[in-house]
């Protein structure tokens, strides 16, 4: 038996001649199943990463901080991405093999570019 793939939400007055004469010659006319999309999933590891945070990317933040601490200076970019850096990795040590949607976790409130260029012009101030 030969099948024909088809799609209903296509389907023209044409294709139904086309369709009867396929059926008449001994084909099987089925329509398939929608095809859904299954949107990727994150661990929160993966998800610092996606985020442009991967390698020392972290790290450096982290002595960025430190220096800004001991000079007693403060920079709100790299301040709101260590919170959210705190918040995922909290995430990944209670629940490491949980898998989220991209909507399911917070977006970095800046890039790594953008907290460490503040902080370092804060530093050099």
């Amino acid at each position: 038996m030969t099948y024909l793939r088809y799609d209903n939400a296509t389907r023209t007055e044409t294709d139904e001649t086309v369709i009867a004469t396929l059926v008449r010659k001994g084909w099987e006319v089925f329509t398939p199943e929608p095809v859904v999309e299954v949107p990727p999933t994150y661990t929160a590891d993966e998800w610092v990463d996606a985020q442009g945070f991967t390698g020392k990317r972290p790290t450096t933040l982290l002595y960025l901080k430190l220096q800004l601490d001991a000079a007693g200076k403060t920079s709100p970019k790299l301040a709101a991405v260590q919170a959210w850096l705190d918040q995922l990795i909290i995430a990944g040590v209670t629940a490491p093999d949980e898998r989220r949607t991209a909507e399911a976790w917070t977006s970095s409130p800046y890039s790594f570019e953008q907290a460490s260029q503040e902080a370092l012009q804060v530093l050099s101030s």
